[in-house]
């Protein structure tokens, strides 16, 4: 797919974030010192979204399950109620929130290509044809 699309672009700013933030290591020592809980969540809700992310990645946008892009986005939406949870106690910020509300706007985007008109006239006949 396109590297503009939405999925892409999700993809590719958990990506950067777990990259800049070292997701592919252990801990450091000032994070032991801060509580691997915070860390280890962020690496969760990281790899939980890029699965996501990675199971679409051949579907088209306008294509994808209306129901679990808006679980998706409630789901990140959720996380960033607690913004102050995930900041670290040493630096106000490490990217996390900024990096989900990108992830958010993203989301709200697919969600809208999601539930185009013609895509809920296709999915009513495709539950009428299931049954």
């Amino acid at each position: 797919k396109s590297s503009t699309s939405g999925m892409a672009v999700i993809y590719q700013k958990l990506a950067a974030y777990q990259l800049r933030k070292e997701h592919h290591k252990p801990p450091s020592r000032l994070e032991r010192l801060q509580g691997c809980d915070n860390f280890h969540a962020k690496r969760i809700a990281c790899e939980l979204m890029k699965a996501w992310v990675v199971a679409n990645r051949e579907s088209d946008e306008d294509t994808l399950d209306l129901e679990e892009v808006r679980a998706y986005k409630e789901f990140v939406v959720n996380m960033l109620h607690y913004y102050d949870r995930w900041a670290g106690k040493y630096w106000a910020s490490d990217g996390f929130c900024e990096t989900f509300v990108a992830i958010t706007r993203h989301l709200e985007g697919l969600r809208d290509a999601a539930s185009g008109s013609d895509r809920h006239y296709v999915r009513a006949l495709e539950r009428l044809y299931d049954r």
